[in-house]
């Protein structure tokens, strides 16, 4: 099972005066994660596409860009456009999730979190979801160990 961990140090763990050096230290990770929060979909603020773009110009690990935002329709392309390997949306209905997939045709990877259970997640998967998450995977063990269970039914295992 720990063969299958993988590794993404968030962006907003670092010390924002040495971010360089930060990213150089973590160069063996999986992925950056990379939160964006907007101040109303979530109650913080953080990142636009142009601490994105510094981010990407700096290091060559992978960004997973966590878009927490209340208009992910307008902001997506901007990401995509700053270098995101993976684009991580919450809370998505099937329809706008599938058409933030037409949105990115193929620039990034996707991620689905949040409104993801058994009834759903193949239709999800089905879409074209490169990831999914049932969201809140670092709070809650029993969210974690119910999506591990759905993650393996994906790929029938």
């Amino acid at each position: 099972m720990l063969e299958d961990v993988l590794v993404a140090p968030s962006v907003l763990s670092a010390d924002f005066a040495r971010l360089g050096e930060d990213l150089k230290s973590i160069e063996t990770a999986d992925y950056v994660h990379f939160d964006v929060m907007d101040g109303h979909f979530v109650p913080n603020l953080t990142f636009g596409p142009d601490v994105l773009r510094a981010i990407k110009a700096t290091t060559d690990v992978p960004v997973d860009a966590h878009l927490m935002i209340s208009n992910p329709d307008e902001m997506t392309r901007l990401y995509v456009e700053a270098g995101a390997d993976i684009i991580m949306f919450d809370n998505m209905t099937h329809d706008d999730m599938a058409a933030a997939i037409e949105l990115i045709a193929g620039r990034a990877k996707t991620e689905c979190s949040g409104n993801v259970d058994a009834s759903n997640i193949r239709a999800l998967a089905d879409l074209g979801v490169d990831f999914i998450s049932s969201g809140a995977l670092t709070h809650s063990a029993p969210i974690l160990d119910l999506s591990l269970k759905h993650l393996r039914l994906l790929d029938g295992k």
